[in-house]
């Protein structure tokens, strides 16, 4: 399980410390199905965004993982620093991007006025067609 967040760190760490494994933390944490239990394991050591019930599961980690609530409480608010950083920095990425792709398109010198005269394949200038 690799765990780039601090509460994934924390949990992997108290995990170890325990002997447990993922499906027992997550027995611990109310789940009785094996599969949801590991699962939501997962999903709060997963760099992503905390869901509603990770939220819920989050309620119950202290106890499961017997520890303090404040020291949790603090690896949950730097996780989500951590994410809000990192949203911060895609945010970023997108609109430099947008702005590299925006790039407006050189006006024509002296052209034609209106429409592009080879529109229909044909060359159009002043209503008269020339096939060349």
């Amino acid at each position: 399980m690799t765990c780039p967040t601090p509460l994934a760190n924390l949990i992997r760490i108290r995990i170890q410390e325990l002997g447990l494994t993922e499906e027992a933390l997550g027995r611990r944490l109310g789940y009785s199905n094996p599969a949801k239990a590991a699962g939501r394991v997962y999903a709060l050591c997963n760099a992503l965004p905390f869901s509603a019930k990770s939220r819920f599961a989050l309620l119950r980690l202290p106890a499961a993982l017997e520890l303090p609530v404040e020291v949790v409480t603090q690896a949950v608010t730097d996780t989500e620093r951590l994410f809000a950083e990192r949203e911060r920095e895609a945010e970023e990425r997108r609109r430099l991007a947008a702005e590299q792709q925006a790039d407006p398109k050189p006006r024509e010198l002296q052209g034609p006025k209106g429409l592009e005269p080879t529109r229909y394949g044909d060359w159009e200038r002043k209503g008269i067609i020339s096939d060349f």
